[in-house]
């Protein structure tokens, strides 16, 4: 059984500040994934990765309900063969 991870998720909302969720999966920061935000599901980034992995207190943590295809970057694509 994989050991939980807890994560800050920065989500497109105007709060400034990101919210923690859980994954068994280790992300890397900057990891698009999409969450539960009370009754809707929002795409957001993984901004940074809790070094604890004991639940935090006080604070119900919803799991990432799943993690985005990764997107080359854009250098990537510039280069690519020139026409």
């Amino acid at each position: 059984m994989n050991k939980l991870k807890f994560l800050s998720v920065l989500l497109p909302i105007n709060i400034d500040r990101p919210f923690t969720y859980s994954s068994e999966k280790n992300l890397d920061i900057g990891t698009i994934v999409k969450v539960s935000f009370g009754k809707r599901e929002l795409y957001g980034v993984v901004w940074e990765a809790d070094k604890k992995e004991k639940k935090p207190d006080n604070i119900k943590i919803k799991p990432i309900a799943a993690k985005r295809p990764t997107i080359r970057a854009f250098s990537e694509l510039r280069s690519g063969p020139s026409i």
